[in-house]
């Protein structure tokens, strides 16, 4: 069995809002989210909780915080081609 974090992949095409997460039941939920150096990508999510709606960007990674709520959808839009990897861990 591996050991370390679980990674995710989903690629993300530059110029285009692209659905990286869909979850159900949220509560605090924090990831890490890496999108390769000097890679530029802008964030936003939807959700049913409050605030329904937050954006924000970073470079290379970040670590996003959701809030409580019964659905919440992550978008990013990076600046280049990208694959972004997820995992739990920040």
């Amino acid at each position: 069995m591996p050991s370390g974090p679980r990674v995710i992949t989903v690629f993300c095409p530059a110029g285009q809002w692209t659905q990286v997460e869909w979850y159900v039941g949220t509560i605090w939920l924090t990831k890490r989210y890496d999108a390769g150096s000097g890679v530029f990508v802008r964030w936003r999510w939807f959700s049913a909780g409050i605030p329904p709606y937050w954006e924000g960007n970073f470079t290379g990674n970040a670590c996003i915080t959701l809030t409580p709520a019964i659905y919440t959808s992550l978008e990013f839009n990076p600046s280049t081609n990208t694959t972004v990897a997820i995992t739990a861990s920040c």
